[in-house]
């Protein structure tokens, strides 16, 4: 990746060059590296990412489509840190601050394959005329259930894992039921993703 003169960003020459050389063959580029803090290193990084060769009329909307769902993503990890918090720690529990970087790696860990997948999908649908943000509204519904699904799982599976002595369950439900409203909420399906949930008969539809 490079920066431009006018504050955007590239790939790489030789990634670009390869990709040419190599277009119409799947590629993957293996992005790897520490993350640092303050000249010292935290952790060691590494993930395998597909290219892809698009038409150079499609590489806005796809971009596009790609950080909303990055957004979307790190908005879903949001709300799971605070419902698990919120589960395991009362309101002034020194525990609160804890860093859960184990349970946001867990998360890009379970959600990875099916955002690429997604990607797959999108990048070799067939060009129907439709402007982007109406050709990417089937991945943006099925990237809010798979997050939607992924982000319930891990907080059932993290939210009763502490001990039976600082388990609370009435806690818990509160945690399950806001972060419900929240994957349903108007932040998340309007205003990131920008589709419309159909509501539940019986119950209006909710925003956070």
């Amino acid at each position: 990746m490079q920066a431009e003169s006018d504050g955007s960003r590239e790939p790489a020459e030789v990634v670009k060059l390869h990709a040419e050389r190599m277009r119409g063959t799947p590629l993957r580029l293996h992005a790897f590296g520490y993350d640092m803090d303050n000249m010292k290193a935290r952790c060691w990084y590494e993930s395998y990412m597909p290219l892809y060769q698009l038409a150079d009329e499609r590489v806005l909307d796809f971009g596009a489509t790609v950080s909303t769902l990055v957004k979307a993503a790190d908005l879903a990890r949001v709300y799971l840190l605070g419902a698990l918090k919120e589960a395991w720690f009362s309101e002034k529990a020194p525990g609160r601050k804890h860093d859960l970087a184990f349970v946001s790696q867990a998360f890009w860990q379970h959600t990875e394959a099916d955002f690429y997948e997604a990607l797959r999908q999108y990048a070799e649908a067939p060009q129907t005329g439709h402007d982007g943000l109406e050709a990417s509204l089937p991945v943006r519904e099925t990237w809010h259930r798979t997050l939607s699904a992924q982000v319930l799982a891990l907080f059932d599976q993290w939210a009763n894992s502490e001990a039976i002595a600082h388990g609370n369950p009435s806690r818990i439900a509160r945690a399950h039921n806001q972060l419900m409203k929240n994957l349903n909420g108007t932040k998340l399906c309007r205003t990131t993703l920008n589709i419309r949930l159909q509501p539940e008969r019986g119950r209006s539809d909710v925003s956070s």
